[in-house]
């Protein structure tokens, strides 16, 4: 596993600048890890197409055309333990070691395993390299004012709007950065020279970065972003083996005159399935085999944290209604998150 996890430049982003271990500890640890052996030189992740792993193509190149003029030399995104994207620009490739500031030069994919193992919480294929807590400490807030963990940058006071709290990176001189978000299982690589010399070092890594990428997620709101509320919920549906084709996906339109549903192939034709203007957000739906039901919790934006409940008559038309279900909540359900229910076949 030679040049895969060598001290100087990719450790540090995990474990020491915040606390200044010695080098000769580095040295030792790298040692130790390399005697592993946890890592073959053959290991590899897979590729993947991006719409496979719930990412934009079209988002994602654009992402990369901006990049590229920013001087960026490599562009690697990893997501489900798949690489979904990965460029370089001329005169760079993926098998040449490329600058991760601190003196150290590593390829991309080198720096996004060490990604890959604070992602699994210090765990490489079944071998706990590092104690789980460990990780948790180093990639957690360190209860200093600002966004840093132990040797990480985090997310935990959300000072980069558009990332989950639980996303944390390491940046360097140059914007060389691995980004890790946990919640998404996604890593990124991104090496280079300096992002803009017009703004400060982390606003132009939430501007031309960590933004234009979580736009190229694809979330299930009807809006651009996961983490700005829109105005509806919209469904598709795809048979549980054709998940990865997407040219199997169905999109819900409306109902017909018997309140039967009608489905489309092209995702411009899609309906409201539920309507709650401005607060429609992130959310997860669960199947409960015993009330045969649907569960549907909802968090809804800017509020006090909590629970509500809402009937299922409130998300489900009269038989005689016409138009999507809206939003009439319970009286006294001013809670963040509610759970809207649905009998199955309903």
């Amino acid at each position: 596993m030679k040049g895969f996890f060598l001290s100087k430049g990719v450790l540090p982003l995990c474990l020491i600048s915040a606390v200044g271990i010695d080098t000769l500890i580095l040295h030792s640890f790298c040692a130790a890890f390399t005697a592993q052996g946890a890592v073959s030189p053959e290991w590899d992740w897979a590729a993947a197409s991006p719409e496979s792993q719930g990412m934009i193509t079209s988002q994602l190149e654009s992402v990369w055309t901006d990049l590229a003029g920013r001087r960026t030399t490599a562009f690697l995104l990893i997501r489900n333990d798949k690489i979904v994207f990965e460029r370089f620009a001329t005169g760079h490739n993926g098998t040449a070691k490329h600058y991760t500031a601190s003196g150290g030069s590593f390829t991309p994919r080198a720096t996004a395993r060490v990604g890959r193992l604070m992602l699994r919480k210090g765990n490489w294929e079944g071998e706990q390299l590092i104690a789980r807590s460990a990780v948790e400490q180093i990639t957690a807030d360190a209860g200093t004012p600002g966004n840093g963990a132990i040797g990480w940058w985090s997310n935990n006071d959300a000072s980069s709007e558009r990332l989950p709290k639980d996303a944390f990176w390491g940046a360097g001189a140059g914007h060389q950065v691995l980004l890790v978000v946990p919640s998404l299982r996604l890593i990124a690589v991104r090496n280079g020279e300096s992002l803009s010399s017009a703004t400060n070092f982390d606003a132009a890594l939430r501007e031309y970065f960590f933004h234009p990428l979580m736009n190229a997620v694809n979330h299930s709101p009807d809006a651009d972003s996961a983490y700005e509320p829109g105005d509806r919920m919209v469904l598709a549906r795809v048979p549980i083996d054709r998940i990865r084709h997407r040219q199997s996906y169905e999109f819900f339109q409306r109902l017909d005159a018997a309140r039967q549903p009608i489905w489309a192939r092209d995702i411009n034709e899609r309906g409201t399935v539920f309507r709650h203007a401005g607060k429609s957000y992130r959310s997860s739906i669960s199947y409960n085999a015993g009330l045969r039901r649907y569960l549907w919790c909802q968090t809804l934006p800017g509020a006090t944290p909590g629970f509500g409940e809402v009937s299922a008559s409130t998300t489900r038309p009269n038989r005689g209604a016409r138009g999507p279900p809206s939003f009439t909540p319970k009286s006294g359900t001013s809670a963040p998150a509610r759970a809207a229910a649905f009998r199955q076949n309903g």
